[in-house]
């Protein structure tokens, strides 16, 4: 597996975007790919069906509302943590709280 730096990321999502992609279709991507690790690994390891999320306020948050989401679809109970303001979050990762919300998931606390 390669990881990236940061850096290499920004390059790698500004050459994606240039090319056409959007920041919602990649958003919905990751959230999907780590709503699949994490099936795999609760079935694995024969885990309890409850998720907690921690949720920042930029597009890694939404990436977090997006699992929670596929994850309330997939029969797991979920819940979150935002771990900052929601009127602070990133337009799409406030997009993603709403859909989460909408789909049964839960926001148990929000930090100051």
């Amino acid at each position: 597996m390669k990881v990236v730096t940061p850096a290499e990321m920004s390059r790698i999502e500004k050459l994606a975007y240039d090319a056409g992609a959007s920041e919602e279709e990649f958003m919905d991507q990751a959230g999907r790919g780590v709503a699949s690790v994490v099936l795999e690994f609760i079935e694995l390891h024969r885990l309890g069906r409850k998720i907690a999320l921690l949720a920042g306020k930029g597009n890694n948050g939404g990436d977090a509302y997006v699992a929670g989401r596929v994850l309330l679809e997939a029969g797991l109970e979920v819940f979150a943590f935002q771990l900052s303001p929601i009127e602070e979050c990133s337009p799409l990762c406030q997009k993603n709280l709403k859909a989460f919300q909408q789909a049964g998931g839960e926001i148990v606390g929000e930090t100051p």
